[in-house]
């Protein structure tokens, strides 16, 4: 079975259990929450972050449509040191982690395509490790739009445009940098016609170009 299939079976899943909306900007699932239930997103994205010893907030990823959290509970039997938090609003659908996992021992398939979702979110975390330690602000924040790219992407006449609206405080988070470094290097890019910026949302005007630096 591929992995349409097997998203498609999750999904099912999911829909005999209630529709919860959540508002921007709240955390739905954190370190002391008690590990019950796993979330499903229908709508929306998610960001999942730490904090920083002075209080600020790391951002790691974000969760889109279609994915599930907190995984742990699921793989490690271990709680999460994350928060999971809405970044737009939000809808989910909240299960009993046992009844989960009763489900993913007759849907094997279902076990093998989160699995490669765990990798493959593994993967990225450590390509961006590795980048950070050798490249400077404005390769971050190229690879950045990048990712973003491929998480909230929508192509129109060969630009894409990121349809997430990003602020510039949760970019700097993600790249380890400052607010005002990260406004510096958008306009750059924007000079250079790579991107361009309208309602918070940017487009990325040679996504190939953009892109060909981290092949």
């Amino acid at each position: 079975m591929n992995s349409v299939e097997a998203a498609k079976k999750i999904e099912n899943f999911f829909q005999k259990y209630p529709t919860i909306t959540y508002k921007p900007k709240k955390v739905i699932f954190g370190p002391n929450s008690p590990n019950l239930f796993l979330f499903y997103i229908q709508s929306g994205v998610v960001r999942l972050y730490t904090l920083h010893p002075n209080g600020e907030h790391l951002v790691v990823l974000w969760l889109k449509p279609g994915l599930l959290f907190p995984l742990s509970q699921i793989f490690i039997d271990s709680p999460s040191h994350f928060y999971f938090e809405t970044a737009t609003e939000v809808k989910l659908s909240r299960a009993p982690i046992e009844e989960f996992i009763d489900f993913l021992e007759k849907e094997t398939d279902c076990l093998f395509y989160l699995n490669r979702l765990v990798l493959e979110k593994s993967l990225a975390i450590s390509q961006r490790i590795e980048l950070f330690l050798i490249s400077n602000v404005e390769d971050r924040l190229r690879f950045l739009l990048v990712n973003l790219a491929k998480i909230f992407g929508e192509t129109h006449n060969k630009k894409v445009l990121i349809n997430y609206p990003i602020h510039h405080s949760e970019m700097a988070s993600w790249i380890c940098s400052t607010r005002e470094s990260v406004t510096r290097n958008l306009k750059e890019l924007k000079k250079q016609s790579l991107i361009s910026i309208e309602d918070q949302k940017i487009t990325i005007n040679d996504f190939q170009l953009l892109e060909e630096k981290f092949l």
